[in-house]
């Protein structure tokens, strides 16, 4: 049947091209005539969308066999010698500037044609069948755009064309770059060296969980080895990890009964969210832990309630029961540590680790985000942890 559309830079070959020949050559002109060669139609006749009822040949500019344009209209934007913009095709370039929830798309301008503007998509897929919410066809002046809104640690595509006011969508794609957001917090973080440092929030009954309670803990960290992340003073609550990559649950007096996680679960020097939540369910606790939104358990409990350990007893980071045995020291990095009185839902934990949250969310009891001192600088006299919640219980730093 006959075709319907347009056509430009048209050639035959007599040979095989390889795959490097074909995309280094699509998207300009060749030079005529050329060996093996055999026919080449640039399609550069008449005026673009006028009368060319005297415009009724194609010429072969490789080696003059010339077509006749048969049943053509040669007036109009149909049927006719129309506009091209076949090999007016940015070159997409790397991402640059990735964060957590962000990159920078960038791309160069045609070699050959005028651009408007371009027009940027991107996708979690890469064949592009659906979009990131607001960039299907984006318009951008400029050759980069800062793409925002995306999930951290997520595989993005994007690609782009070049746009003009008389060939409206008319311009190819650009090839498809990978950009992957990353999984690192931002800004500060508190590095635990493991043989001495920590940190002590004083007593406050906010910190103090009833039968029947709940409790979930989560941060970000970076670990170097075992060690505690947070505990109540003397076998309270907390959570710490092993440097077989488990994570466990304090709630006892005694090591023996803390809940573990499977090992291998936490992967050392390396930034990941990890997170337990607890309830009470009656006779025992109800546990789960999550490492990157990954959810691990029900674990259960021998315990019969959410211990709080000594009376009056305080927030330690980084250390085990301190004043008793004072030992096993977190060591590594740790960002975002949360404490909330509630079993935070496994879509909640998702959804907000890559997340900076407000202080005055229900139910958060204690928020530690580190962003205290200068990174690397001398900080000899901040001494001091902020606590973000209006319980305002900020620690106090030993050790460092």
């Amino acid at each position: 049947s006959p075709f319907a559309g347009s056509i430009d830079e048209f050639k035959v070959w007599l040979e095989a091209r390889s795959q490097n020949q074909i995309r280094s050559e699509m998207t300009s002109v060749v030079t005529a005539p050329q060996t093996n060669l055999l026919l080449y139609y640039n399609f550069d006749h008449g005026t673009a969308g006028s009368n060319n009822a005297g415009v009724a040949t194609l010429v072969d500019a490789a080696s003059s066999y010339n077509g006749t344009l048969v049943n053509s209209a040669l007036s109009g934007t149909t049927s006719n010698w129309v506009e091209s913009y076949a090999m007016v095709v940015p070159t997409a370039t790397s991402a640059t500037n990735r964060s957590y929830s962000s990159f920078t798309a960038n791309w160069t301008a045609p070699t050959v044609g005028t651009v408007t503007n371009y027009l940027l998509d991107v996708s979690t897929v890469s064949t592009f069948t659906s979009f990131v919410s607001g960039y299907n066809g984006l318009s951008v002046n400029g050759t980069s755009y800062n793409v925002t809104g995306l999930t951290a640690n997520t595989t993005y595509y994007y690609r782009v064309r070049a746009d003009k006011s008389s060939v409206t969508t008319q311009g190819a794609y650009s090839a498809t770059i990978t950009a992957s957001t990353t999984t690192v917090p931002l800004a500060n973080a508190l590095q635990f060296d493991g043989s001495g440092d920590y940190v002590t929030i004083p007593y406050n009954a906010s910190h103090d969980l009833s039968a029947g309670g709940a409790l979930t803990i989560e941060a970000w960290i970076r670990p170097a080895g075992g060690g505690n992340v947070i505990t109540k003073q003397n076998y309270g609550y907390g959570l710490g990890v092993e440097s077989d990559g488990r994570m466990f649950f304090w709630d006892q007096s005694s090591q023996a009964s803390s809940v573990y996680a499977p090992a291998g679960i936490v992967t050392m020097n390396r930034w990941q969210h990890v997170a337990v939540t607890v309830e009470d369910i009656g006779s025992t606790l109800r546990v789960y832990f999550y490492v990157n939104g990954t959810q691990y358990g029900p674990y259960s409990s021998s315990q019969a309630q959410i211990n709080n350990g000594a009376v009056n007893g305080t927030l330690d980071i980084g250390v085990q029961a301190r004043g008793t045995c004072t030992c096993n020291y977190f060591n590594g990095t740790m960002d975002e540590l949360r404490v909330w009185n509630t079993v935070r839902t496994a879509a909640q934990i998702r959804s907000n680790m890559y997340q900076t949250i407000s202080g005055t969310t229900a139910n958060l009891v204690a928020y530690y985000n580190f962003d205290n001192g200068t990174a690397g600088g001398t900080n000899t006299g901040v001494t001091t942890l902020s606590d973000q919640t209006a319980n305002a219980n900020n620690g106090t730093l030993t050790g460092f």
